[in-house]
């Protein structure tokens, strides 16, 4: 998911790069062929009326005159000023069209959306404009034209799909958060600690590069992490005391569980959330489970609401431990740095702590 974003941001920033470079060729050969029109006008040079008439590309035109009676109405000079207008206007149209086309390039290379109605009708109009290099040359004016209509076509439809890729997040968004309350009310003891892990997540996900589109994802994807604990005995989830070996053992089935329950589920974020169902009790360094998942074979994701999801645990009361204190939750998160938990989320966590504890305080029980 990242790794095709950043793509995308890549080809879009050499698209940029390619068109300023473009503009300022467009801007340096404009302004050399003005200088020599102008020059043409006031020297008396058969030879370089002749260059610039050819530079300006209004040979056709000026045949057309040259042939019929207008050729002894307008003199060389003057239809050097015209195609010289004619010259510079065709070339701001291109390098306005070229500044907009780099313009929605620089957004998409951010990570902004390109693909919106209002830059279909943009790049629409922008197209229709190269008309006026029928002036100049015909066979260039239909070639930019047909591109500008292909450009805002796709961008129309990326807009639609765009649309429906939303509705279908909306979706999922709702079956999620949905799914997330029935867990927190199957056992009381949880309270707010969905919400909690929730938000640690994205605090985190934006900390380590994510885009705020996809830390968005994670944090609606982390409200599942524990979805697999509907099928685990309430009697054991609500056990006002230390849990027995047996219990506990029926505990540690519910990561499985989760992925049971989203084993058919399609969408990005659902897919994500069986990930993170699966994976959020895997271990650094291997002794996790359920499958005893080690370093880069637990997903960065996994590994994140790993870190989230355990220091609110030990910041929560239970009904068989109290909370812990902050400071001691922290020096525990540090304190599993490289074994239990991954190096660099631990720095994220650190860095960002701040805000994670804001959260927890927002959210308390």
């Amino acid at each position: 998911m990242e790794e095709s974003r950043l793509k995308v941001q890549k080809t879009a920033k050499v698209l940029y790069t390619i068109s300023k470079i473009i503009r300022i060729i467009l801007i340096i050969s404009s302004v050399a062929v003005t200088a020599l029109c102008i020059t043409s006008m006031f020297v008396d040079n058969a030879e370089l009326i002749e260059q610039t008439k050819e530079m300006v590309s209004f040979d056709w035109s000026i045949k057309i005159v040259e042939d019929g009676e207008l050729n002894n109405i307008f003199s060389e000079r003057v239809l050097i000023v015209l195609g010289t207008i004619v010259y510079i206007i065709s070339r701001a149209v291109l390098f306005v069209y070229l500044t907009i086309l780099g313009n929605i390039f620089a957004d998409i290379s951010k990570g902004g959306q390109p693909f919106t109605n209002k830059n279909s009708k943009t790049i629409f109009v922008l197209s229709l404009t190269m008309l006026v290099f029928a002036f100049v040359n015909p066979l260039l004016a239909i070639t930019l034209l047909l591109i500008g209509l292909f450009l805002s076509h796709l961008f129309s439809y990326g807009a639609y799909l765009n649309k429906k890729a939303e509705e279908t997040n909306h979706i999922q968004e709702s079956m999620i958060v949905s799914f997330a309350e029935v867990v927190e009310n199957k056992s009381e003891q949880t309270g707010k600690h969905v919400k909690r892990v929730a938000e640690y997540s994205k605090v985190l996900a934006k900390a380590m590069g994510y885009s705020d589109e996809d830390a968005e994802k994670i944090k609606l994807a982390s409200m599942m992490h524990d979805i697999g604990k509907l099928l685990v005995p309430t009697d054991i989830l609500e056990k006002p005391a230390r849990l027995t070996e047996e219990e506990f053992m029926e505990i540690k089935k519910h990561p499985g569980y989760g992925v049971k329950l989203l084993s058919d589920v399609d969408g990005d974020v659902l897919i994500l959330a069986k990930r993170i169902a699966h994976e959020h009790h895997e271990r650094f360094d291997g002794r996790g489970y359920p499958d005893g998942l080690g370093a880069t074979n637990i997903s960065m994701e996994g590994r994140i609401v790993a870190v989230a999801d355990v220091y609110d645990a030990l910041t929560s009361k239970r009904s068989y431990k109290d909370a812990w204190e902050p400071k001691q939750a922290y020096e525990e998160i540090v304190k599993g740095s490289g074994s239990q938990f991954d190096e660099d989320v631990v720095k994220a966590f650190c860095k960002n702590y701040e805000e994670i504890e804001n959260i927890r305080c927002t959210f308390k029980d």
